[in-house]
């Protein structure tokens, strides 16, 4: 049984990573997930460093995050990812999330592009990549299929932001765990503060530079689920689109 593609290990949850609930901010699930890919890739010898020494990075393109449970303060979590299949342009890569006991928690799936960073455009994915070979025994979620609606009226919310120098990655450009919070910052206050994120499933469509201006909108499309877009007005540009799901 092939296992080299699998990386796990255990993570406490921390003061400074919950939320208002004493419960894990998605922010900081995000960072963790992120964390997790990356040491996986470096295993792999595909990490972000491997790539940048051919002029390549990594970019996360779409998300998506079943949450079941969010872990509380000083739970301890294990997490697990594995690359998940190969295209020309994709590489998949799935998360699995477990509590203590080994109950699966959360789960999630993601594409990932590779850039080619002297144009800063999309380049089709390596051979050194796509060989990499596809671990044994672990569970292999639906490939994302589904596209995300669009904006029918105007939005309900939108809450402007600035992109800050802490904002940006090795890419210098914003990361896109800062686009999943500000997407969620436009989330009504009574259902941050008393709803739970049941389904998050964005997409990211452009970078967002340093001090670039942006608008986080939302629409209701029904009770407790929203359509957001993270909205560029000087470019004109729509950076990213999502869906979120919230249980009262």
């Amino acid at each position: 049984m092939n296992n080299n593609a699998i990386f796990r290990d255990w993570y406490q949850i921390r003061y400074y990573e919950v939320d208002s609930n004493n419960r894990l901010s998605i922010p900081a699930l995000a960072n963790f997930l992120q964390e997790a890919a990356n040491r996986n890739c470096v295993k792999l010898k595909i990490s972000m460093a491997d790539l940048m020494e051919k002029n390549l990075s990594w970019v996360l393109m779409r998300l998506k995050l079943h949450i079941h449970e969010l872990p509380q303060l000083h739970d301890s979590i294990e997490i697990l990812t594995y690359p998940a299949g190969f295209e020309k342009y994709y590489v998949h890569r799935d998360f699995q999330v477990l509590n203590q006991e080994g109950k699966q928690i959360i789960r999630a799936t993601s594409i990932w592009l590779v850039m080619d960073l002297s144009q800063r455009k999309l380049a089709s994915v390596p051979s050194f990549i796509s060989e990499t070979q596809l671990p044994e025994g672990v569970q292999f979620f639906d490939r994302i299929t589904e596209k995300l609606p669009s904006f029918s009226s105007e939005p309900s919310i939108s809450v402007p932001f600035q992109a800050g120098w802490y904002d940006l990655d090795v890419n210098q450009h914003v990361n896109n765990v800062h686009y999943i919070r500000w997407i969620l910052e436009a989330v009504p206050q009574t259902m941050l503060a008393n709803g739970r994120l049941k389904l998050l499933d964005i997409m990211i469509r452009h970078e967002c530079l340093y001090r670039q201006t942006v608008k986080s909108n939302l629409l209701m499309l029904r009770p407790n689920h929203y359509l957001h877009s993270l909205f560029n007005n000087k470019v004109n540009k729509e950076l990213a689109i999502a869906t979120s799901q919230w249980e009262l």
